[in-house]
């Protein structure tokens, strides 16, 4: 056991998050949309994500748990239903 945790030590390295925020659908004013901020590649895991609108963080987004990719780099998701408008 004490092996395994030395490798995965040793085999984990500090990589900044790669973000990347779209929609789920084209734009269009006055139509449902859903807004995804998928944020992948880092570690350590310890990450922190809010959604915000106007400095103010948009109620009841929802968040993937976190999961990891190979060589140790986790990935989530989190998203929230927003209606565009043109102001």
């Amino acid at each position: 056991v004490v092996l395994v945790l030395i490798y995965s030590a040793v085999e984990s390295k500090e990589s900044p998050p790669k973000v990347q925020v779209y929609s789920r659908n084209p734009g269009e004013y006055g139509k449902d949309n859903t807004l995804i901020c998928h944020v992948s590649g880092f570690h350590p895991p310890d990450i922190s994500i809010q959604l915000l609108k106007d400095g103010v963080e948009i109620p009841d987004a929802k968040q993937t748990d976190l999961a990891f990719e190979q060589g140790w780099q986790f990935h989530l998701t989190k998203s929230v239903g927003f209606t565009p408008d043109s102001g």
